[in-house]
């Protein structure tokens, strides 16, 4: 089996580094028998080195120039590879201090069975974040 992992983008060149790290790391930590993913940026009109940071962490690009959320999601379902598919989007918030926090939330199933998967998905990457 294999997991499509997308990531849709605009500016995120402060977080897109981190968040394709901890991806990795929590799949690599975790491993499952016969599985294997990819990771997948779609770049909506990013103005930063979002692209560049993919790139050179050997992700998978795609462009999308309609700023929509949905639509730059899909484009980037559309060269997915995977039996089934995530959509993560990263999400940050700056806290008292200007502290920066960053966490993953996860939508876009491709299949609707791997819902209790999502659970998992969030609390590896939430738990040691709040």
């Amino acid at each position: 089996m294999k997991l499509s992992i997308i990531i849709p983008a605009y500016n995120e060149a402060k977080l897109i580094g981190n968040s394709i790290q901890k991806i990795r790391q929590a799949m690599d930590e975790n491993p499952v028998p016969d599985f294997s993913y990819e990771i997948i940026v779609c770049n909506n009109n990013s103005t930063d080195n979002t692209e560049a940071i993919c790139k050179e962490l050997n992700v998978t690009t795609i462009f999308e120039k309609v700023n929509m959320i949905a639509k730059t999601r899909n484009t980037g379902a559309s060269i997915a590879n995977g039996d089934w598919w995530y959509s993560i989007r990263i999400l940050w918030s700056i806290r008292g201090g200007g502290d920066i926090r960053q966490r993953l939330t996860i939508g876009g199933l491709k299949n609707p069975g791997m819902l209790s998967e999502q659970k998992h998905w969030e609390a590896w990457y939430t738990k040691d974040k709040e």
